[in-house]
């Protein structure tokens, strides 16, 4: 997957999403070196020493949609739409299995919604939210109800 321009980032501090601590110890990195191809901005996952939340810290944000890009073909390149779909039904099954029923699941940066029909496809009501319009209008063929947003300003 060839990048047609450069997206940037900016890094922000933030306490555990979790508990709010700001005490963490490092577990290793992600991105630029630690990633398989060395792409990426590189930042470090770690542990909070407070509630054993791991998370990105500093949390990575992008200035734009580091997904716009890309063609859809580019991107999905090396997904496999039937494999995210029975993924989707495997997940709906296991949380079936606590709630003892079909439910109701969000997902934010959906893509094309494959994991949402197969949610879908056990009786599940779903909604997603993707900024990627390219990527969220493919989730019409699914009969999948997605938002085109950022998860910031989402409706739902």
């Amino acid at each position: 997957m060839e990048r047609i321009k450069e997206v940037l980032w900016y890094a922000e501090d933030r306490p555990c999403p979790v508990c709010h601590s700001k005490k963490a110890r490092i577990l290793g990195s992600r991105g630029g070196q630690s990633h398989h191809r060395s792409l990426g901005v590189a930042t470090n996952i770690v542990r909070c020493c407070d509630c054993d939340t791991v998370y990105q810290s500093p949390t990575l944000l992008p200035q734009s949609n580091p997904y716009a890009e890309y063609s859809e073909q580019e991107y999905f390149q090396a997904h496999y739409a039937n494999r995210k779909i029975l993924n989707g039904e495997a997940l709906a099954a296991f949380a079936e299995n606590i709630l003892e029923k079909p439910g109701k699941m969000l997902e934010l940066g959906c893509g094309r919604g494959e994991l949402l029909k197969g949610a879908a496809n056990r009786g599940w009501e779903v909604y997603g939210v993707e900024m990627t319009e390219n990527f969220a209008t493919v989730s019409k063929s699914y009969n999948i109800k997605i938002e085109c947003n950022s998860f910031k300003t989402v409706n739902i």
